[in-house]
């Protein structure tokens, strides 16, 4: 949810189990995130044609929605829902809107569309969270928050920022994984630069 929020959480010790995974994970989708930006700019980034940017841009976004409604723009305004069952949602569902959001958001950028990555990155990385909390079964919360961490500080590049941003998605009881995570996840990539996508 969006907000300062405190739920209840189950804490087990098989939670220690999913940490590595999940950052693994997170990295892994961080890079292939911005990756697709690149990949998206080079391909289209140098066509400079408005009317056929802005043709286009209204087909991806035609096709998107017949994937989901949540393909569509940012994702800001749909996080609260999507976020109160992204472990309960089908897998199959999640993959879809994982890439087909990330394809579509670096795509759109590449046409002319304006607007940050912030909200697409969370949006995305949420249901990356999800299809993995549901595989690895333990502390399903914990699993997404640190997916979202290490995926947020790839694709942004600031600690800080995805810090702030995800204190108002994640529960208040994983600051401190955020912090530590987010932090790591920055120092990792600046020290082996060949981790950077």
């Amino acid at each position: 949810m969006i907000g300062i929020h405190t739920p209840s959480l189950n804490w087990k010790w098989q939670g220690n189990l999913v940490v590595i995974p999940a950052l693994v994970v997170g990295w892994a989708f961080g890079w292939l995130f911005v990756k697709s930006g690149k990949w998206s700019e080079k391909v289209i980034g140098n066509f400079n044609y408005p009317v056929i940017e802005g043709f286009l841009g209204g087909v991806l976004l035609a096709v998107g929605t017949l994937i989901s409604k949540d393909v569509l723009f940012s994702g800001e305004f749909n996080i609260q829902s999507f976020a109160s069952h992204v472990t309960q949602a089908p897998i199959y569902s999640l993959i879809a809107i994982a890439l087909a959001k990330t394809i579509t958001t670096n795509l759109g950028f590449s046409l002319g569309w304006r607007g940050g990555t912030i909200f697409p990155a969370i949006f995305t990385s949420l249901a990356v969270g999800g299809i993995v909390a549901q595989l690895v079964g333990p502390m399903p919360h914990l699993t997404v928050t640190l997916i979202m961490a290490v995926a947020l500080t790839i694709i942004i590049g600031q600690p800080i920022v995805s810090i702030v941003c995800l204190t108002l998605v994640c529960p208040v009881q994983f600051l401190p994984f955020v912090i530590v995570t987010t932090y790591l996840t920055h120092w990792v990539v600046n020290r082996w630069t060949f981790l950077r996508p």
